[in-house]
């Protein structure tokens, strides 16, 4: 899908419905989200755990890696009934760019401690966190962080190769509040 992801998704925004997003192959897991907004290119989504049935990360993906995707009106599908009943909404609006991915990731590290970047063409089972470092046309490159709060090397990588962006959740940001926590300790020692 190259056009905007859904003909509707003005009265979906307005809504506030759940879509279900399939990007088989590149995730065999199906994304679950309340889009925020989309153009022609790119869908920001407050993405909705359901398993926990939370809202969680914000979530950026190209609108051509979709395959199919469902929109839950029904008010008496079990999970709209999970929204209505535990008063879930979508998480607000980040002041972020989907205009192209430089934009997305330009903004996304000016609002936001951590960017998460998934390559699914590159490789579909792992993700990259991290602070960006420097942006260029064609490439950024990330001071990254595992999953213990420690800080690795810096890394490069395409904007060709994304495919989805995600940042704001609370596992990314868990990693942001400790690793700056251990920054104010070490910064008292010295």
């Amino acid at each position: 899908m190259s056009k905007k992801i859904l003909s509707d998704a003005d009265e979906i925004i307005k809504r506030k419905l759940l879509v279900e997003f399939i990007r088989k192959p590149l995730d065999k897991f199906k994304l679950f989200g309340f889009i925020l907004t989309s153009n022609d290119e790119f869908t920001l989504i407050s993405e909705f755990d359901r398993d926990l049935f939370i809202t969680d990360s914000y979530c950026v993906f190209r609108n051509d890696s979709v395959q199919k995707y469902a929109v839950y009106n029904n008010v008496n599908y079990f999970l709209n009934e999970v929204i209505a009943l535990k008063k879930i909404k979508p998480k607000p609006a980040p002041n972020v760019s989907i205009e192209n991915w430089t934009e997305v990731v330009r903004s996304v590290a000016e609002n936001f401690p951590l960017i998460v970047i998934e390559r699914e063409n590159v490789d579909n089972k792992a993700c990259n966190i991290g602070k960006l470092k420097k942006i260029s046309k064609k490439s950024f490159t990330l001071s990254e962080i595992d999953g213990n709060a420690e800080w690795e090397d810096s890394y490069s990588y395409n904007f060709a190769d994304l495919t989805k962006v995600r940042f704001g959740g609370e596992y990314e940001n868990t990693l942001a509040l400790v690793a700056e926590n251990r920054d104010k300790l070490n910064k008292k020692k010295s």
